[in-house]
């Protein structure tokens, strides 16, 4: 398959273009300075190359439908947890350095020994564990739900890598890159299409429903807890592939 590359400076000339947009974007920038300097940076190519099989394999074998909604004694501290750098950041660093999507094992390898992945995710999620473990929460505890809320925020990035894939295959150029997701809530875009790859609210909607010319949201059906079927899919392409 071709490479296709990203850049920042494409995302931003796609989707800084509105007042919410905007102000969004300049909060974001000004108040997370080490996170801009890396995202606005970062070029996407490897994960707009993974193919969908490279990508349901990837979700089978590590479980990872189980990973979206998984349960445990909360710690809400954890269960909430926003780090400085957005996790969608970290897994496309990951990503794009090892060459490939890596598996869950694979990943978290990656993040204890890559030195800028240890910044983005690994040290602040240890000092956060020990924080919390310094108020009476037990280790285990602590730790299980800092696995649970990585693991389900990666299991979504797998399942949006592997629908971008799917779309690319079936015709249309579905992209990715974390500056859109983290910042603008876009997962994967095809031209002024943005699939909405998750339940609920959708802040890319709320951030451009002004611009011009519009936005197009097209829900991808079927996603439930896994992966969209290929009908699912196919339908998607069908509504958004002019009629001959």
């Amino acid at each position: 398959m071709t490479e296709r590359i990203t850049t920042a400076a494409e995302v931003r000339r796609l989707f800084n273009v509105t007042e919410a947009s905007r102000d969004r974007f300049n909060n974001w920038h000004s108040t997370r300075p080490r996170v801009a300097a890396h995202a606005l940076g970062h070029a996407a190519a490897v994960v707009n190359a993974v193919t969908s099989a490279d990508a349901e394999a990837v979700f089978r074998r590590d479980s990872l439908e189980a990973a979206l909604s998984a349960r445990g004694q909360p710690v809400l501290e954890i269960d909430d947890w926003r780090p400085e750098f957005a996790l969608a950041h970290t897994f496309h660093h990951a990503v794009e350095e090892l060459g490939r999507l890596p598996g869950w094992a694979e990943f978290r390898a990656f993040c204890q020994a890559d030195e800028q992945a240890v910044a983005m995710v690994w040290g602040p999620a240890a000092d956060l564990v020990d924080r919390m473990v310094g108020r009476g929460v037990e280790g285990s505890v602590a730790r299980a739900a800092m696995r649970r809320r990585i693991g389900r925020e990666y299991a979504a990035f797998v399942r949006s890598v592997h629908v971008a894939a799917a779309l690319r295959e079936r015709g249309l150029p579905a992209l990715t890159h974390p500056l859109a997701e983290a910042v603008f809530g876009v997962d994967a875009w095809a031209g002024r299409v943005v699939f909405v790859l998750r339940d609920g609210p959708h802040r890319a909607e709320e951030l451009l429903f002004q611009a011009m010319p519009p936005f197009f949201f097209e829900r991808v059906p079927g996603l439930g807890k896994g992966l969209p079927s290929d009908r699912g899919l196919d339908i998607v392409v069908r509504r958004l592939t002019p009629a001959p």
